[in-house]
Formats: C-alpha cells, sequence, structure tokens
C-alpha cells in the first residue's frame, strides 16, 4: 500500500512536453497509478512549462499514511521514510534534509496549490510514463506486465495488423532480451496474481493467437534459440487444418512445443472463431438463437476446447483468449464455471496484480515494428 500511496507523488512526469490542444488551451493529462485512473473533481492536472501539476489536496486524499502540513504557503510531506518541504513560488526543496532545485515552481491554481514532484519519482521505485498522444500519466508502484499479442508469420503480408515477418519477430525477441525483459507463461502470471509466486524483473508475455503452422515454422525455432517462452491461443477444431489458405499446426507439432518447455498451449475456443456480420460468436446470439441457446452453445464449445486440449496434451486448460476481443458478460461467467482460470482481450494496455481476471489487456503488435518501437509501444501502453 505504501508504494501505491508514494507512487502517486510521481504523477509530475520526467521530460514531460508542454502540450497545447488545438483550441488554444492546455489540455488536461490523464493521470493513472497501476492501471486505475486517478479523478481530480475541483482542479485536474495541469502543465506548466513542460511539467505535470498536481492538486496538493488530492495527493493528501491519496497518501494518507503520510502526513502532509500546509502553512502560510509551505508543504511538508513526511511518511516516515522521505521528508519533503517546499514552498509556493520558491523552486528550492529541501528532501530528506538535502536542498534541490526543482524546474516549476508550487503555485496556486484556483485557490488550489499545485505540486510538481518530479524530483521524489528519482528516490521512490516508481516507473513514471508519458504518453504523447494521448496525454496519459502511467504511474507505476507495482509490477506491470505487458502481453504482446502476435498471430501469423509470412514472408507475404496480406493483414499488416495480424501477419508480420519472421526475421521481425526474432528482432523483436532479441530486443527485448537484450533490453532486460524476462518471458513469463500464463501459469506464471496466474501464481503471481494469485500471490503464490513472484515474477522476475522486466516481465513479459508473449501470446499468439489461433495457431498457424507459422507459429511452429517460424516462431518456435527463435524460442528455442533464444530460450525465450510464449503461449499459443488454438482454435482446437482448426489443428491440423487450413483455414483462409492458411494452414494450422497439428497435434504432433503441438506436443513437441509443449514438451520443449517453450510454448505453452492454451484455448481460443474450439469453435467460435467467427462472425455473423458485426456479431463475434462468442459473445453473441447467432442465427435467431436464443439467450439460452447462446449460452449453452458457448458452454458446449469452451469445455470441448478444455477436453481436446488435455486429450492431446495431458494439461488443464488456464487460459482462454476471446476470438476478436469479443466477450459478454454471459461468456465471462460461462468461462469461469467450466474452469479457466482467467482470459485475454484485445484491449490495449498492461496487466496488473489487481486487473480483473478475465478481462486481461494485450497489446498488439502489427507489421512494420523494430524491436526498439516494440519497447517504445510497451512504455506508451504503460497505463
Amino acid at each position: 500500500m505504501k508504494k501505491l500511496l508514494w507512487g502517486i507523488l510521481c504523477a509530475v512526469l520526467l521530460f514531460c512536453p508542454t502540450i497545447t490542444a488545438s483550441a488554444g488551451k492546455e489540455k488536461a493529462p490523464e493521470v493513472f497509478v497501476n492501471g486505475q485512473k486517478v479523478i481530480f473533481k475541483d482542479v485536474s492536472p495541469t502543465i506548466i512549462n513542460g511539467r505535470t501539476m498536481i492538486p496538493i489536496r488530492k495527493v493528501s486524499e491519496v497518501i494518507g499514511e503520510a502526513k502532509i502540513e500546509y502553512n502560510n504557503g509551505n508543504i511538508k510531506i513526511n511518511n516516515g521514510v522521505n521528508y519533503v518541504s517546499m514552498n509556493i513560488g520558491n523552486k528550492q526543496v529541501v528532501k530528506n534534509g538535502k536542498s534541490i532545485t526543482i524546474d516549476v515552481a508550487p503555485l496556486l491554481v484556483k485557490e488550489r496549490t499545485m505540486v510538481p514532484v518530479r524530483f521524489i519519482s528519482e528516490a521512490l521505485d516508481a516507473k513514471v510514463g508519458w504518453n504523447n498522444q494521448t496525454y496519459i500519466v502511467s504511474i507505476n508502484t507495482e509490477t506491470s506486465i505487458p502481453v504482446l499479442m502476435y498471430h501469423h508469420f509470412s514472408e507475404k503480408i496480406v493483414d499488416g495488423n495480424t501477419t508480420i515477418k519472421p526475421s521481425e519477430f526474432k528482432e523483436h525477441l532479441q530486443y527485448l532480451k537484450k533490453n532486460g525483459f524476462s518471458t513469463i507463461s500464463v501459469s506464471d502470471l496466474m501464481a503471481y496474481k494469485e500471490g503464490t509466486a513472484s515474477l522476475p524483473e522486466n516481465p513479459v508475455l508473449i501470446t499468439l493467437d489461433d495457431g498457424y503452422l507459422s507459429n511452429y515454422q517460424y516462431a518456435f525455432p527463435v524460442l528455442k534459440e533464444l530460450k525465450m517462452k510464449a503461449t499459443i491461443f488454438i482454435v482446437t477444431q482448426d489443428v491440423g487444418n487450413t483455414t483462409l489458405l492458411n494452414p494450422h499446426f497439428n497435434w504432433v507439432q503441438a506436443r513437441e512445443m509443449e514438451k520443449s518447455g517453450f510454448v505453452d498451449i492454451q484455448s481460443h475456443t474450439n469453435y467460435s472463431h467467427y462472425k455473423v456480420g458485426k456479431h463475434a460468436a462468442l459473445s453473441s446470439p447467432m442465427n435467431g438463437e436464443t439467450h439460452i441457446q447462446f449460452k449453452n452453445r458457448v458452454r458446449k464449445d469452451l469445455i470441448t476446447s478444455r477436453d481436446l486440449i488435455r486429450r492431446n496434451l495431458g494439461k488443464t486448460s488456464l487460459a482462454l483468449a476471446y476470438p476478436y476481443g469479443s466477450y459478454s458478460g454471459s461468456t465471462l461467467k460461462i468461462a469461469k464455471e467450466v474452469g479457466f482460470k482467467m482470459a485475454f482481450t484485445v484491449k490495449k494496455g498492461h496487466v496488473y496484480k489487481q486487473s480483473p481476471q478475465f478481462e486481461l489487456d494485450r497489446i498488439n503488435i502489427p507489421q512494420g515494428m523494430s524491436g526498439e518501437e516494440v519497447v517504445q509501444l510497451i512504455e506508451d501502453c504503460a497505463y
């Protein structure tokens, strides 16, 4: 809790550029702490001379374990570990007895005291990020897990949103490894969320959807070479078959990948990866179905998928990836009831310890990105 409390003090962003809205007014940045949006009711965060400022009143609400004193323009913050003293209009700040010069002094906005606390982040175990396109400040005081989403690998790119070149995938993984990222499995993630295990520093979960043969031909050799893990979500009815001209790996190949320890096979349904019009099969009644018929169909599909994985791979499927990221309240409830422990969407963002177990975010990786750009995308999505 203390990390979360002090994490909000990091809401003043490192290297945050001044932003001006099209109407000529500064756009108020949004602040997220460990994936949760912070609500400012009276005075919103603002950017002054390139630094994000937040109301001291909001700070005091969030860091309830800290003692905050305000007297004639002097602000003192003390959480028993760090002591900070600052004054309105003065860039000289005292932290733990040492004088520090900050970029922007505390100031009054609409009779509210606004404080920059950029300097505190240097002494705290918190990661601070800024997305220049969405104007989002993200403060992470706990481990955040980016879940990357891939699909198909080919030299011929038909859909650059779901297909990338094999060489790109290898470069992505090499760059991640070189920059200190450690791949994990869904079992690792579940144990962390349940509080029974810790994660390595800079964890990342690599996922591949659909179970295409290209996963076996191109991704699997890279994973073995680099000794990195990935999870493949398979449409069990498509195993060993060809759909839309793309062949899928078979159960023999699936067992080989599972046995290696570098690939974890999970469910992408049995036969629910399709749409009728704009409606996805896993989230909406199809062809005049009643709601009861819809729920029975989904239940049967998910049970069949888990059973095929159990019979062919000798394992229990823990995780589900919703096709198209589409699901409903009924879908979520049924997924829990048939035995899944977590499920993944395609909503962009990171996974946190408190993230809803059946609504876990992922980050799609399209064609044409370098490893460096993938890491930048990971940082931009940390909210």
